[in-house]
């Protein structure tokens, strides 16, 4: 793997993901007879990293500033020199930083590169993350960017409504929102306006029209249920905060699997679970 590489670097992700796998790659040394299975699976620092100074950037939201951590220190644990810029803003800042050679790479997500970056058709969003890994790798290949393989594990937008909303107005699937849509009040991201995987799907893919849409800073999510301010707000499916609230999975308005899951308990129940 080249310096050049290691410059130009997207860490792509279909969620969220660690570097550790391609870290390693890079790093040198091999493990002894006597090392155990655990040490085995640890980075190796190789010297020859020192030689360079990484740039590690991130998206503006919690797991955002987790992952760039966590890819900080892998960096870090492999030799390399690190620096971190956290706290970017959305997708097409992180992008623009990138390409302006300011970080050497962020986590990313393949469903928001090929949407955002590429604007692919929520129907042109391959269902099997590997498949939709290759498109995006592909897609910033040609933009001279590098996409490392992504993880096991999922992460996607949702939109939540109280329970007791969901129950008031009868709603178990997102289509139950038509004809009701009109008389609710959404909030989201700034950028949810501009997403596919946000507001412009729910609109585009299936008619919904809001009687109002409302941006507002991520970490507001659940408060503005609780308060009275929103009918529904857009959350992440790997947040451990749901309250009592009631999850429509908006994933699948770019691969057509929405459903309503409602829970009272603090954890995302398991009919999330991929």
């Amino acid at each position: 793997m080249s310096i050049k590489t290691r410059l130009r670097a997207l860490f792509v992700l279909f969620a969220a993901s660690i570097l550790a796998v391609g870290i390693a790659a890079c790093g040198g040394g091999g493990s002894s007879s006597s090392t155990t299975s655990a040490q085995a699976g640890l980075i190796q620092s190789n010297p020859d990293n020192g030689k360079v100074t990484l740039t590690v950037g991130s998206k503006n939201f919690t797991e955002e500033y987790i992952l760039g951590e966590i890819y900080a220190q892998a960096l870090q644990a492999a030799g390399y020199n690190v620096k971190k810029q956290l706290n970017l803003g959305s997708e097409v800042v992180a992008l623009k930083a990138l390409k302006a050679g300011q970080i050497s790479g962020y986590p990313e997500y393949t469903s928001t590169a090929l949407t955002s970056f590429f604007h692919a058709a929520p129907g042109q969003v391959p269902a099997d993350a590997q498949d939709a890994y290759a498109q995006a790798k592909a897609d910033l290949e040609k933009e001279g960017l590098t996409a490392f393989p992504p993880t096991p594990f999922a992460d996607s937008n949702a939109v939540g409504t109280l329970t007791s909303t969901a129950k008031k107005l009868g709603i178990v699937n997102v289509s139950d929102l038509q004809g009701k849509s009109q008389d609710l009040v959404l909030d989201g991201s700034p950028e949810c306006r501009q997403r596919v995987d946000c507001l412009v799907g729910l609109e585009k893919n299936y008619g919904l029209k809001f009687k109002q849409f409302n941006p507002v800073d991520i970490s507001l999510r659940y408060e503005v249920l609780d308060k009275g301010d929103a009918d529904m707000s857009i959350h992440f499916t790997s947040s451990t905060t749901v309250r009592a609230a009631c999850v429509l999975e908006v994933v699948s308005v770019v691969r057509s699997l929405l459903r309503i899951v409602c829970s009272g308990k603090s954890t995302w129940p398991s009919a999330l679970s991929r």
